[in-house]
Parts: C-alpha cells; sequence; structure tokens
C-alpha cells in the first residue's frame, strides 16, 4: 500500500492540505462515491508516514467491504478511483493559487453564457494582468486576447487578429529566448553541445521586425548575444556586460521572482568573462552580491548557501572592506544554510583572522571546520597555505603543499580541470616565493611580471601573491 502512486502522492501534501482532501472527498459534487470516501478515512489514519504494519490492502478492503472477501483486482479498481479524485483536488490547489485564472474562466463563462458582462470581466481580469511580471503578464495577456478575439467573432466588422497575433508572439519569444539561454549556458558549463543550429535564424527574424523595441525581449536578446559568444570563444567585451546590466536593473520590476533570480546569476556569470580590470572586476562584484542581498536573490528557501557566503565574504576582503565582512556576519549568520551553520561561521571567522594578521586564530578555527564539500575544502586548503607561509613555519608548509597537490589530484573529476589547474598555479608561484632569496632581484621581477600576467580570474589570491613577492623587494 505505502508504494502506490495514491499513497505517494498523499505523502507530497501538507497537513493543511491532506484536511483539504477530506474535505474534497466528502463533498458529493466532486465525489459521489461513497466507498471512496471510506477508503480514504481509512488510510488517512496512517499519516503521514503510511507506514504502519498494519496498512496493507487487505484491511483497506476490509475497512471498504467489511463482509467481503478480498478481491485485489475490485481493490486496485477503487485505489485508481481514489488517484483520480486526488489528482482534481490537486488541480483546484493549483487553481486556487492565482486569482487570475479564475476570472479568466469567468470571463470565458461571460464570453460563451453571459456577454453583457464581459466588458466589465475583461476591465477585471486585465487589471489583475496589469500587476503580474516577466512572462506571466504576456501568458495572460495573449490567454486575454484570445478571448477577446472569440467574442469579437460574434460581430463580423469587429476584429482582434493584431492584438492576439502581437500577444502570441510576445509570449513566444520570451519563452523561446530564455530556453535558448539556457541551452548555452549548459553547454558553457558542462561542455555538452546541444542543437542550436537555428539559432542565428531566430534572431535575424527579431532584429528585423525590431521586436528588441520590447524592453524584456531586448534584455533576453542581449544576454542570448553573449552567451553566444562565450560559446564561439568570442571574449566578452566590458561594454557588452554593462549594456545587459543596465537592461536588467532597467527592467527588474517588470521581472518575476524565477526570471529575476536566474538573470542575476546570468549577470554574475558574465562578469567573471568581461574584459575589465582585476580591481574593477572585484568592485563590480561586492557591488553585485550587495544587491542579491538586498533584494533576496542569493537566498535558497530563506538561508544562505555555504558557497555563497564564501564569495561575499572573499569579494568583501578582497577590496579591502574587512568591517563591511564582520557587519555581514552579525547580521546575516542566522541565516546560513542550517546543516552547516556552525562550520560556515567557523570558515568565515577564520577568514577575517587571517586578513586581520591572526594567524593563529585563524588556523585554530579552520582546523574546527568539519564540512566536507568539495570546493568549501578546497578554500580551506588554499587559505591553510597562506597561513603557513604567514607564520613562517617552512616545515609544516611544504608538509602542506605536497597534501595539497595530492588532494587536487584525487579530486579532479570532481573540482574541474580549470580549477585544478588555477590552483596548481597558486602552489607554484607561492613555492616559488617561499625559496626566493630576497637580494635575487631579477628572479622576483621576473615572477611578478608572469603572476601580473594572469587574469584574477585564472588565478586564486593573485594579489596576495603579489604582495609577497613586493615584501621580498624591501
Amino acid at each position: 500500500m505505502k508504494n502506490t502512486i495514491t499513497v505517494r502522492f498523499l505523502k507530497k501534501l501538507s497537513k493543511k492540505e491532506l484536511k483539504g482532501v477530506e474535505a474534497f472527498i466528502k463533498n458529493s459534487y466532486f465525489n459521489p462515491n461513497k466507498d471512496i470516501v471510506k477508503l480514504y478515512q481509512y488510510i488517512n489514519q496512517f499519516a503521514p508516514n503510511y507506514s504502519h504494519t498494519d496498512f496493507t490492502a487487505e484491511h483497506a478492503f476490509d475497512a471498504v467491504y467489511p463482509n467481503r472477501t478480498f478481491d485485489g483486482v475490485a481493490h486496485n479498481r477503487l485505489m485508481s478511483k481514489l488517484y483520480t479524485v486526488i489528482k482534481k483536488f490537486i488541480h483546484c490547489l493549483y487553481a486556487n493559487s492565482e486569482s487570475i485564472e479564475t476570472e479568466l474562466k469567468v470571463l470565458r463563462f461571460c464570453n460563451e453564457r453571459y456577454r453583457e458582462r464581459f466588458e466589465n470581466q475583461l476591465k477585471k481580469s486585465r487589471g489583475l494582468i496589469d500587476k503580474k511580471k516577466g512572462n506571466c503578464f504576456y501568458r495572460y495577456t495573449l490567454a486575454v486576447e484570445l478571448e477577446v478575439e472569440n467574442h469579437l467573432a460574434f460581430f463580423p466588422l469587429e476584429t482582434n487578429f493584431a492584438e492576439s497575433s502581437l500577444a502570441l508572439d510576445k509570449y513566444y519569444w520570451l519563452s523561446k529566448l530564455p530556453l535558448f539561454c539556457e541551452m548555452l549556458n549548459r553547454q558553457i558549463i558542462t561542455g555538452v553541445e546541444y542543437d542550436i543550429s537555428d539559432l542565428d535564424s531566430y534572431l535575424e527574424f527579431i532584429e528585423k521586425i525590431e521586436y528588441t523595441r520590447f524592453p524584456i525581449i531586448e534584455l533576453w536578446y542581449c544576454l542570448i548575444k553573449i552567451l553566444k559568444n562565450i560559446v564561439c570563444k568570442i571574449p566578452v567585451e566590458h561594454q557588452d556586460y554593462l549594456k545587459f546590466k543596465k537592461l536588467f536593473f532597467k527592467n527588474k520590476n517588470d521581472l518575476n521572482d524565477v526570471e529575476l533570480r536566474n538573470l542575476y546569476i546570468h549577470l554574475k556569470n558574465i562578469v567573471q568573462r568581461a574584459s575589465i580590470t582585476d580591481d574593477g572586476y572585484y568592485r563590480e562584484l561586492f557591488d553585485l552580491n550587495e544587491i542579491g542581498l538586498n533584494e533576496r536573490l542569493i537566498f535558497i528557501e530563506g538561508q544562505l548557501r555555504p558557497q555563497s557566503i564564501k564569495n561575499i565574504l572573499n569579494t568583501a576582503i578582497r577590496i579591502g572592506n574587512i568591517q563591511w565582512a564582520k557587519d555581514f556576519l552579525t547580521q546575516y549568520k542566522g541565516v546560513f544554510w542550517q546543516e552547516h551553520a556552525q562550520d560556515i561561521l567557523l570558515y568565515s571567522k577564520a577568514m577575517i583572522s587571517f586578513h586581520e594578521s591572526r594567524h593563529n586564530k585563524a588556523l585554530q578555527d579552520l582546523e574546527s571546520v568539519t564540512y566536507e564539500e568539495i570546493f568549501f575544502r578546497l578554500g580551506k586548503k588554499t587559505l591553510q597555505t597562506q597561513i603557513y607561509y604567514e607564520a613562517e613555519e617552512l616545515e609544516s608548509f611544504d608538509k602542506h603543499i605536497n597534501n595539497f597537490k595530492v588532494f587536487l589530484s584525487r579530486n579532479k573529476d570532481k573540482i574541474g580541470d580549470g580549477h585544478v589547474q588555477s590552483h596548481r598555479d597558486f602552489i607554484k608561484y607561492i613555492n616559488k616565493i617561499a625559496y626566493l632569496i630576497k637580494q635575487d632581484t631579477k628572479k622576483v621581477t621576473k615572477l611578478k611580471e608572469k603572476i601580473s600576467q594572469t587574469s584574477t580570474r585564472l588565478l586564486p589570491e593573485k594579489k596576495w601573491l603579489l604582495d609577497k613577492l613586493n615584501e621580498l623587494k624591501r
């Protein structure tokens, strides 16, 4: 019983929703079959886990038909009917979540049976649609325009074809362009190639009919051009990033929550590839992080994920905003990812302590961190390398460097080639710095030039490495 599709669906419903199911099933309009009511009442005894040993098909059948011998076929047939009623409840559950859905159905009713009320209902529906954002606005606008077109079919001299066609086009493009963006983004991240051979023809069509005059279509169009260039290994120009950023902020109030968050993530990903100076890059990331916090775009289920916290703090520290980092911990530690909140807090404090030259405290906090997520471990090992160098503990430094190399080799499939190579470069450079002789200015200068020419995004702790080289020159 507990593995039937009916029970698996019931497990996904909340306590409040289960009460709704019971009321729905008992309503003779939705369910005239009293046997289904009896079956559900039996099943509901075992909610929410449905794992009791008495929870069997035989006992369920007996609860419905106490004087009959168990009939597996009849039981399965009744379970199937219960499942159908539950699906109807789920339909109503989602219909009730959007008042505009109800108003559109009333609009259709008015069109078919109460035509003198149609204009009033149309006005009410459009008023609700105007409050919608992003693609939802265009989806419901399309539904209304099609209903208007059906209404005007009774008046031969009046048509709504142009409005319906335009609404359909907007809804289509605001569905198609995000899909293309997702395909391109997946290709960039995973290397898996998708068939987007028709993309150029789509973009040419949009340009030809000047659909970029519609702001949200222009926003997605701008993003798709950038992602296409990345796939084709064409560098992202700073001006292209700035244009996308400007369009994002100009239109963010017209986007729904899902679109807003997805485009924000794209914005952060693109800045990492934009042609921008190292200082400008971290300043830009810091600003985006502040926006993400203020607009709650970084939060998942009301919490901040470990990697997000690490990136936020790292960016603030890189631009020298240590006090901001401390204030961040104070303000947001209550919403750190609950499962690993203590580890995240210890790691965060270690980052700040290190940059305040409290190396022993930083190392102590780091050693207490037990969180095993691979990129967290990668950051931890990088920070430990810096601490051992600063503390001039060469024996511990050498041992840790060797362990770090082994860690990268063993986990290269999890970390990815790019991260492995960038951290190997970090190890190589700090190892050279550790054993450089101060007086050998030629080697110091040569190494500095080599590090300076490497992008910050391809070399962890680049600024810190250059600072250590400058210290050798003093």
